[in-house]
């Protein structure tokens, strides 16, 4: 296997994204893993689950009996992963620089994951790893945000969240020139009777869709099937796009 460079950006905000909404959002799109990715699988065969943050999406797919690994970049959302997902086996990994010494039955990154990564050329590779991890036959399914999701919930305005032991301050913008966007977020946690401050930059690139399925094609995945989750599959409050690719 190997292993990269932790990513830190994240570690501050791991904690709000595992109290607030990493298992609501994962919760809103299951039934699309379900009946698009699960469904196509042998019961209890092995998965892997890119980018997998905090393991919420983990947990639900091991209750169902599928052995799951997982892998992110953030120390401090693999802690949370191995809370809610113990005995699954979590790895702190790069997509874009990573490998096993096996392969899987199937692979998946969901919560618009891969737009982290932030030049196509990253992508690319970050997309034949996991095509070099499956097994012949192995299905691959991720999303990416849409444009209109970026422009319908990237829109600049300031979003805050405050409890007595815990206040968030969120700002997310895109730009449409770039075709990026940023999501710039300041925490504040009572710990041990003193109130402790973090910051966070994020950032996210979009792309568009015909040129993925196009990138897919090249790598070796065919079958490949693209779902816009809002308008196709009625998932409000989305603003992703859907892929379903198989090895060849």
């Amino acid at each position: 296997m190997i292993a990269t460079r932790p990513y830190t950006n994240y570690d501050s905000f791991a904690w709000f994204y595992n109290k607030f909404w990493s298992a609501r959002l994962i919760d809103q799109i299951y039934w699309t893993v379900e009946k698009y990715f699960l469904e196509r699988l042998t019961p209890g065969c092995h998965i892997l689950d890119v980018c997998c943050g905090n393991g919420h999406l983990t947990q639900k797919m091991t209750a169902q009996g599928f052995k799951v690994t997982g892998f992110d970049v953030s120390y401090s959302m693999l802690e949370h992963a191995r809370e809610n997902a113990p005995g699954c086996d979590f790895y702190v990994m790069d997509a874009c620089n990573y490998k096993f010494d096996h392969q899987f039955d199937g692979a998946i990154s969901t919560c618009d994951s891969l737009n982290h990564i932030m030049s196509f050329s990253l992508l690319r590779k970050a997309l034949a790893n996991t095509f070099n991890v499956l097994k012949p036959g192995g299905l691959f399914m991720f999303d990416l945000n849409t444009i209109e999701g970026y422009h319908k919930y990237w829109t600049g305005e300031q979003h805050a969240r405050i409890e007595d032991d815990n206040v968030i301050i969120i700002k997310l913008k895109f730009d449409n020139i770039m075709q990026q966007s940023s999501f710039e977020v300041t925490t504040f946690r009572l710990i041990d009777g003193q109130w402790v401050r973090s910051d966070a930059f994020l950032t996210q690139q979009f792309y568009a869709p015909e040129a993925i399925k196009v990138t897919l094609e090249d790598i070796g995945f065919e079958d490949i099937e693209f779902y816009d989750v809002e308008k196709d599959l009625k998932v409000d409050g989305t603003g992703r796009m859907m892929f379903v690719a198989r090895k060849k």
